[in-house]
């Protein structure tokens, strides 16, 4: 029976019970069910060769039985099914001083009754006188036999090492698998819902510059048809006084003459304002590009990387109350020193309150909040640092965001506590980067770099850095200036955040 692939493609064990495709591929039924199980029993696609069998169902599935495949694994598990015969005596009982013939051609009817030990292979008597054993040192199969029944345990605990890493490897390639698949449809349902914002965004944008237009035409036209009456009125009137005066200048009395010289002053007031100007015109066609988006595959198999990364450079401004997305692609790269800077993984959502706009390079958060100096407008993160350490793993235990002060006075920016209690003012870390040393909140363990703080103005980039195994919260200024650990003793049920007031903004860096 010509030798066939015994192990199953989808869970590397031996074939249990095998299903065999057109494609040549086999699979162990309990394997095959559990796919048709999850995909509603809508076909099957060879994890092999990405064959798509359609046809294939639950309740079908015993065609595809491969009997064969079955056979010959069972025949393998209890030994072979055709013992050796004697070329003497022709029985087929098997023994340990069973010996075949010497496989050199012109040997044949000689016993390989001898172990070459220089070149591994058996032979006979003649090939160790005058064959391609010769002067070779040698031992009987019996005594070869009987080593390698000696090293034969110990080679299987080697084989069973190596199968049990393959297997691991192999079940971490079939998790690695699921997220490939989980993740392209999560990333493609993100992209849709991205693009589906920004395209209601755009049509509601669109809207308000065609009632703009609209309501500048008719302004225009109420003003253009006001003008041309005024107009008509004051050429009537000098029409109409011209015409007098030719009368009364061939033979008009004396009172019409005076009556119609005190009415000339009015025809020769002309004040009526100038219409002037040159039609419609856009003033600024402003950024109506996309913002940045970074779509990146981390996959590494046996025969290619895959740490690409796709990007669409664009830049955009689009002002929208909703959540704004932005999470960054890419790989970790050093920041000040020691310090690792990872990619944006938080999200922030913001009401009517704030508005967020799309930059090239952030998200600009403005608070629009009407109301006096005491307003404040809360902005936190969706995610809990605990949630993205357990997500990136990648990310060596480190969240990190950046943000660029733009016009702020009295903001706060920092680290908030979220709490299960709506009504329990919650704990945090609250720095209000524009003023010296005013820190307020209480969580973690406040370190003196905190005092050290500086006043950073509007420009300025803040990096925070939270490292997850050490529990500590640090803070960078403008990319090289490390203020060290400000927070330490800080548990990661914690998310960023902004206290805004109105008026104020910041730009989140990508």
């Amino acid at each position: 029976m010509p030798a066939r692939v015994i192990t199953c493609g989808i869970c590397f064990n031996v074939l249990d019970h095998p299903l065999t495709f057109d494609c040549q591929h086999s699979f162990c039924t309990g394997c095959v069910r559990r796919q048709l199980s999850e995909n509603g029993s809508n076909g099957f696609q060879c994890p092999l060769c990405a064959t798509s069998h359609t046809e294939v169902h639950l309740h079908n599935l015993a065609q595809y039985a491969d009997h064969e495949a079955e056979v010959y694994v069972e025949i393998l598990a209890r030994g072979t099914s055709n013992p050796p015969k004697c070329q003497w005596c022709e029985t087929t009982e098997s023994s340990r001083n069973f010996m075949t013939r010497c496989p050199l051609r012109g040997h044949e009817e000689y016993r390989a009754e001898f172990f070459c030990s220089q070149c591994r292979q058996v032979c006979c008597a003649y090939c160790l006188q005058v064959g391609p054993h010769r002067d070779h040192l040698h031992v009987t199969v019996a005594v070869a036999a009987a080593e390698a029944r000696q090293q034969l345990s110990r080679d299987m605990e080697s084989l069973l090492e190596v199968k049990h890493r393959l297997e691991q490897q192999a079940a971490e390639m079939n998790r690695v698998s699921l997220l490939y698949s989980d993740t392209y449809d999560a990333v493609e349902n993100m992209v849709t819902e991205r693009f589906e914002a920004f395209k209601q965004q755009l049509m509601q944008r669109e809207l308000e510059v065609r009632r703009t237009l609209t309501n500048l035409r008719d302004s225009g036209d109420a003003a253009l048809t006001a003008s041309r009456r005024q107009y008509l009125d004051k050429l009537n009137s000098v029409n109409e006084t011209l015409l007098q005066f030719h009368t009364i200048q061939n033979g008009g009395t004396d009172d019409e003459v005076l009556k119609r010289h005190s009415q000339f002053g009015k025809c020769l007031n002309t004040d009526l304002p100038a219409v002037t100007g040159s039609g419609f015109k856009v003033v600024s066609l402003g950024e109506m590009t996309l913002t940045s988006l970074d779509i990146g595959l981390d996959l590494q198999t046996i025969e290619h990387n895959h740490p690409t990364l796709s990007r669409l450079n664009r830049s955009g401004r689009l002002s929208a109350a909703s959540n704004m997305s932005m999470n960054g692609g890419g790989s970790v790269s050093p920041f000040a020193g020691n310090t690792l800077s990872t990619p944006l993984r938080l999200t922030f959502p913001v009401d009517d309150d704030v508005e967020a706009t799309v930059l090239a390079e952030g998200v600009r958060l403005r608070c629009v909040a009407s109301g006096g100096g005491d307003t404040q407008i809360g902005v936190r993160s969706k995610e809990m640092f605990q949630t993205l350490l357990d997500q990136f793993p990648e990310d060596r235990g480190v969240v990190s965001w950046q943000v660029r002060l733009d016009s702020i006075s009295d903001t706060f920016i920092g680290v908030v506590e979220k709490t299960s209690q709506s009504s329990q003012v919650p704990e945090g870390f609250y720095w209000k980067a524009a003023c010296a040393d005013v820190v307020d909140g209480r969580i973690g363990r406040y370190t003196p770099a905190v005092r050290r703080l500086p006043v950073c103005r509007n420009g300025d980039r803040i990096r925070f850095l939270y490292d997850g195994v050490q529990g500590t919260l640090r803070i960078v200024v403008n990319g090289s200036d490390d203020r060290g650990v400000v927070v330490a003793d800080l548990h990661p049920r914690i998310a960023a955040c902004f206290v805004f007031y109105p008026g104020e903004s910041l730009t989140i860096l990508f």
